[in-house]
C-alpha cells in the first residue's frame, strides 16, 4: 500500500494520527454533473473540478461522461481525465457516509446535497442554493470564471471536511461571487469593452512549479494562437513529489520543468521556448534589456526574485502561496509601487539570515552558503545531516540528493495544518487547490490583456480558510534604499525602453 499523498508523515506524526483527517475528507463521495448540452466553458470547469477533488477526496465519481474541448490534460472526455488521473488519486482512508453532487453550470436547480459552480469567462460562482449570477461579458475562449470557481468549490470542500479536526476556517456562505476583472465579490462590471480575438501579449513565465504550471495549464485552456512564451526554470520534475501537488500534472510529467510547461503551451498554438536554468541566466542570454510583455513569476527565492526585477519587465504578475492563503501584485520597477523585489528586501544583516536557513534546514551554515551557487545540488552528506537532525525521514532521504536546497527547504515546510488531537502533532494536509487559484488568477490576467481589459491594480489577498475578501490594494516601493527598484539606471532603463 502505497503513502498517502496528502500528507506528510515525520517522527512524530504517524499513518495513524493522520487518519482522522483522510477520513474526514473521504467521508462524502463526490459525484461530478455537467448539463445536458453541455457547452465547452462548463466542460473546461468540470474538467479542473475532477483535477482537483480527486487530489483532495478518494470518492470520486462522475454522473455521465462528456467529451472534452482541447485541454492543458490532452484528455478527450471527463471520463478519459479520471483514468489518467489514477497516478494523483489517494486511496481510500474509510468509507464515504454521504454523497455530495457537484454541479457545474446549470443542471436543472441544485438539491439538497449539491454545490453549484459557475462556468463563466470572468464570474467565479458557488453555490448551495439554486443560484447563480447572470452569464457575464462575452468572451470566446475564455474560462477563466469557471476554473477559479473549481478552486473555490475545492477549497470549500476541503474546509468544511476539516473544519471539525480543528482547520480554522470562517462560516460558509451560501453563495459566493468574486470576479478576476476588478477583483470584487460581484460579477464583472456592465459594459465590458472585450476584444473580440485575443491579441496576445509576450508572456514568459519564471518558475514552473506548482504555481507556474496552473499558469500554463489555464491558459491552454483556449486557443493560444499567436502567443509567445518563454518557460525559464533550471529544476527538473520530480514524480514522487511534484505529481500530486501540481494540479497541471497527470502523471506523465517527466525531465525539465520548463520543456514540459512549453510543450503544453505549444500543444494549443502558441510558440513556446523553454530555458532550462535560473531566470539570470536567461536574462544574461537575451540580446537586449527588458521584456515587452507580461513576465509571470512565482520565484520564491531572495536571489531569484532580485533576478525577476532585472528582467525589467514591461508588467510583472507576482503570486505566492503560503498555506492556504496567496497573493497576487502586478509590479513594475520604478513606478512608486512595489516591484518584483520590494517584498523580499531584508534589513537584517546577510550572515545572520543565513544562520537561522542553516538552523532550520538543518545544514552547517557555511554548507548552506556553498549550496546556494552549486550547481551539483544537495550531496548524500548535506542529507544525511538533514535526517540526524530530523528534519526529513531517513526513506525520504535519497529522493533528494542532486537536488537544490530549495527542494529541501520545501520538504520541511508544512501545509495547512489540522490539529486531530491535543497529543498529537498538526496534520499537514496538502491543498493543491491553492496553487490552481494562483496560477488562474496570473493567467487571467494575461487574457485581459490580450482582450483589451484593465489589469490588477494592483495587489489581492485571498485566505482559502475562507471565501475571497471585497478588495484590492497598493503597496508602496520600499523605501530603505537597498531595493534593485532603487537603483537610478534601472528606472533610466524602464523610461527608456516604456516610454511609449
Amino acid at each position: 500500500m502505497r503513502a498517502d499523498p496528502r500528507v506528510q508523515l515525520s517522527r512524530e506524526l504517524t499513518a495513524a494520527d493522520a487518519g482522522p483527517a483522510l477520513a474526514a475528507l473521504d467521508a462524502r463521495q463526490l459525484v461530478v454533473r455537467v448539463p445536458d448540452g453541455v457547452c465547452d466553458a462548463e466542460a473546461l470547469t468540470a474538467a479542473a473540478l475532477l483535477v482537483l477533488v480527486s487530489r483532495t477526496h478518494a470518492h470520486v465519481t462522475l454522473d455521465r461522461d462528456v467529451d472534452l474541448p482541447p485541454n492543458a490534460w490532452n484528455a478527450t472526455s471527463l471520463g478519459g481525465l479520471q483514468s489518467a488521473l489514477s497516478a494523483v488519486r489517494p486511496e481510500p482512508a474509510g468509507d464515504a457516509t454521504s454523497v455530495e453532487v457537484l454541479d457545474v453550470g446549470r443542471v436543472g436547480g441544485a438539491s439538497a446535497g449539491s454545490l453549484l459552480l459557475g462556468a463563466q469567462p470572468w464570474t467565479a460562482a458557488v453555490s448551495d442554493s439554486d443560484v447563480l449570477p447572470p452569464s457575464d461579458a462575452a468572451a470566446p475562449g475564455a474560462v477563466y470564471g469557471g476554473l477559479l470557481s473549481a478552486g473555490l468549490a475545492a477549497a470549500r470542500l476541503f474546509r468544511q471536511a476539516l473544519q471539525p479536526l480543528g482547520l480554522p476556517a470562517a462560516a460558509e456562505e451560501s453563495l459566493v461571487v468574486w470576479n478576476v476583472v476588478n477583483h470584487r465579490r460581484a460579477p464583472v462590471p456592465l459594459g465590458l469593452e472585450v476584444r473580440a480575438l485575443p491579441a496576445w501579449p509576450a508572456v514568459a513565465l519564471l518558475a514552473c512549479g506548482s504555481v507556474g504550471s496552473s499558469v500554463a495549464a489555464a491558459l491552454a485552456c483556449e486557443d493560444l494562437t499567436g502567443l509567445l512564451a518563454d518557460a525559464v526554470d533550471g529544476d527538473t520534475f520530480d514524480v514522487r513529489r511534484n505529481t500530486f501537488r501540481y494540479p497541471a500534472s497527470t502523471g506523465v510529467a517527466a525531465g525539465a520543468k520548463a520543456a514540459w510547461l512549453a510543450g503544453m503551451l505549444r500543444t494549443r498554438g502558441a510558440t513556446a521556448v523553454e530555458h532550462d536554468g535560473t531566470v539570470g541566466s536567461w536574462v544574461r542570454r537575451r540580446a537586449a534589456p527588458g521584456f515587452d510583455g507580461i513576465v509571470v513569476s512565482s520565484v520564491d527565492t531572495v536571489d531569484g526574485r532580485f533576478e525577476v526585477a532585472d528582467v525589467l519587465a514591461r508588467e510583472t504578475v507576482s503570486a505566492a502561496v503560503s498555506g492556504l492563503a496567496l497573493h497576487v501584485q502586478r509590479e513594475r520597477l520604478g513606478d512608486g509601487l512595489r516591484c518584483p523585489y520590494c517584498d523580499f528586501v531584508d534589513l537584517e544583516p546577510a550572515l545572520s539570515r543565513a544562520a537561522a536557513e542553516a538552523a532550520f534546514l538543518g545544514l552547517a551554515e557555511t554548507r548552506l552558503v556553498e549550496l546556494i551557487d552549486d550547481p551539483a545540488g544537495l550531496t548524500q552528506a548535506d542529507v544525511a545531516a538533514a535526517v540526524a537532525s530530523g528534519r526529513v525521514l531517513a526513506e525520504d532521504s535519497a529522493a533528494l540528493v542532486g537536488r537544490r536546497v530549495d527542494d529541501l527547504r520545501a520538504r520541511v515546510y508544512a501545509q495547512g495544518l489540522v490539529q486531530v488531537a491535543p497529543a498529537v502533532p498538526p496534520v499537514p494536509v496538502s491543498a493543491p487547490f491553492v496553487s490552481w487559484v494562483a496560477g488562474v488568477l496570473c493567467a487571467a490576467e494575461v487574457a485581459k490583456a490580450a482582450r483589451g481589459l484593465p489589469l490588477i491594480d494592483r495587489r489581492t489577498e485571498l485566505d482559502l480558510h475562507g471565501g475571497p475578501d471585497d478588495f484590492v490594494h497598493r503597496r508602496s516601493e520600499d523605501s530603505s534604499g537597498r531595493c534593485a527598484c532603487a537603483v537610478a539606471v534601472r528606472r533610466r532603463w524602464m523610461a527608456r525602453l516604456y516610454a511609449r
